[in-house]
């Protein structure tokens, strides 16, 4: 991946300088903190040949295959996937529409007001929908419906919406 990283001296040094700051900072407090078996991530930013990345960096603890390692790196592209339009919504979780409407907003992040204000309905009415959209599809925040709908990897457009 040589618009990602390279290796310099038998150390793997990321292209972009802040991120390859950060790197070196995520390994020196490993380093300190032998045994760590969780999980740091540096971000990557977009450029012209990659998407925004991330560099997951897994502590490691040091036995076996492992003895010499300090952690393993995992890169992975940060890409948003599209929420389904309001239509497939409705067909995968039996909504009305106007549900299917609402969880498409509150599930791209728009407010209770911004709904709202954008379908032409009161903030009561808008909570009352959303409410019965989030139980149809077994979530409880509308957090969990955005990361859900996004993870779906279902047709964004069954329809122009």
């Amino acid at each position: 991946m040589p618009d990602v990283a390279k290796l310099s001296r038998a150390q793997l040094q990321l292209v972009n300088p802040a991120a390859d700051a950060l790197l070196s900072n995520t390994l020196a407090w490993l380093s300190s903190n032998p045994g760590y078996e969780g999980v740091r991530s540096v971000p990557l930013p977009e450029t012209g040949a990659q998407p925004p990345m991330l560099v997951h960096v897994i502590g490691v603890r040091r036995r076996d295959l492992f003895a010499e390692a300090l952690a393993i790196l995992a890169v992975t592209p940060a890409l948003s996937r599209a929420i389904p339009s309001a239509p497939v919504l409705q067909d995968l979780f039996d909504m009305t529409p106007a549900e299917a409407r609402v969880a498409r907003a509150a599930a791209q992040g728009q407010t209770i007001q911004e709904i709202a204000t954008g379908l032409g309905l009161s903030p009561e009415t808008v909570r009352t929908q959303l409410k019965a959209a989030l139980a149809k599809t077994g979530v409880a925040r509308n957090i969990d419906l955005a990361v859900m709908l996004a993870g779906a990897c279902l047709p964004a457009h069954a329809d122009t919406e």
